[in-house]
């Protein structure tokens, strides 16, 4: 089964495996703006970026371009560059973006840090994208595109609802849930204290710049 992890050299807690399995789900289905196909493509165009695996990509190249950016030179992204979007590309459709390749990312580094070979990206779902509205109550926040108030780092992608939840089901896992933040002793095989560290310094190098 996928996400059990039994081929890894350390424990891992199941709760990490089901948040995964869940996600993949999520990332096979149709999203709000792109098919269970155009999904699946971006989280491959994603990790070709980031890792040199090869795949023909069925991506349009301007929406190619766009997920290379974001996977892998995300250090560059400003606010001029996210006002120049390509047509193909409008500022809802790039945050969906956005949460594709960050949870898959995350989820790739996961298994690199154990050793693991990267999963295999599920079989699309058939089926069209939501559409659902964006959310009318939003303001332009640090990472440049319009985010449900109040402006915070776990409202990057608020502009797309279904990729926040998604967001979350996978950090609460694999970071702490929120009502651990409120908890200064809180402790996992780590205390707070040195998730914090190991948090920051993965921002660091990632030249974070929240």
């Amino acid at each position: 089964m996928a996400f059990d992890f039994a081929a890894a050299d350390h424990a891992v807690r199941p709760d990490i495996g089901a948040a995964m399995r869940r996600d993949w789900a999520r990332l096979a289905a149709p999203g709000t703006w792109w098919s269970g196909f155009d999904r699946i493509a971006i989280a491959a165009e994603g990790r070709t970026a980031m890792f040199g695996t090869v795949a023909a990509s069925p991506l349009a190249e301007p929406v190619g371009r766009v997920v290379r950016m974001v996977a892998a030179d995300s250090p560059r992204i400003d606010a001029e560059w996210v006002a120049t979007l390509p047509a193909e590309v409008d500022v809802p459709a790039y945050v969906e973006i956005i949460g594709i390749v960050a949870r898959c990312s995350a989820v790739d580094f996961f298994h690199r840090a154990l050793g693991l070979d990267l999963p295999e990206l599920p079989e699309p779902h058939g089926g069209e994208p939501s559409r659902r509205p964006p959310p009318d109550d939003v303001v332009v926040g640090k990472s440049f595109v319009p985010m449900v108030a109040p402006v915070s780092i776990p409202q990057t992608v608020s502009l797309v609802p279904p990729e926040t939840e998604a967001w979350q089901d996978l950090s609460d896992a694999t970071y702490m849930t929120f009502r651990d933040m409120e908890r200064p002793d809180f402790s996992r095989a780590l205390h707070r204290t040195q998730i914090e560290l190991v948090a920051a310094r993965t921002s660091q190098v990632n030249e974070c710049f929240y």
